[in-house]
């Protein structure tokens, strides 16, 4: 047999002995490759499914702050209207802020609703403030601030409010 002969059987069987070694490897690696996107995209919807459970927690947390948190007009009685005046009164100390003077007119119907307004001027910073209207939102009644005047100052200032409050008279 000749050299060259030799020399193309050699090469014949390496290159079909490498091919017989190259292709389970790469047919390994092909699979490999299959299963980490199958894992990423299982992944992928499994933190996709958390959003959707965490997003339906969320909501059902507010609809039940909603529920425990019902609103109501005033009834139209002076034993009410003194009583949101008392409320008023005592989110003003927890505050921090200092009245300086308290009014009660009737007011103008809101949206065809009759309403009393409560004229506050109190004294104090914008934080005070801030945790004086928040405390608003807690209130038993509905209530709407319908005029807020900051005068300016250094630290403490005047603020002149009007609190409208719906009343459930006229429904």
């Amino acid at each position: 047999m000749k050299l060259s002969s030799q020399i193309a059987i050699t090469a014949t069987a390496v290159i079909i002995g490498a091919a017989g070694l190259l292709y389970p490897i790469h047919q390994s690696i092909t699979e490999l490759e299959s299963e980490i996107e199958s894992l990423g995209s299982s992944s992928a919807a499994d933190d996709v499914q958390e959003q959707i459970v965490s997003m339906h927690a969320q909501i059902a947390a507010a609809e039940s702050s909603l529920e425990e948190r019902t609103l109501f007009l005033c009834p139209d009685s002076s034993a009410a209207r003194l009583q949101f005046e008392s409320s008023l009164t005592a989110g003003l100390v927890e505050s921090g802020l200092q009245r300086v003077s308290i009014d009660r007119t009737d007011g103008s119907p809101i949206h065809g609703i009759s309403t009393f307004v409560v004229e506050l001027v109190v004294e104090g910073d914008a934080s005070q403030l801030h945790e004086f209207l928040l405390g608003l939102e807690g209130l038993r009644w509905v209530n709407r601030v319908i005029h807020l005047e900051v005068h300016p100052g250094l630290g403490r200032r005047t603020v002149e409010m009007k609190i409208a409050v719906p009343l459930e008279a006229d429904l």
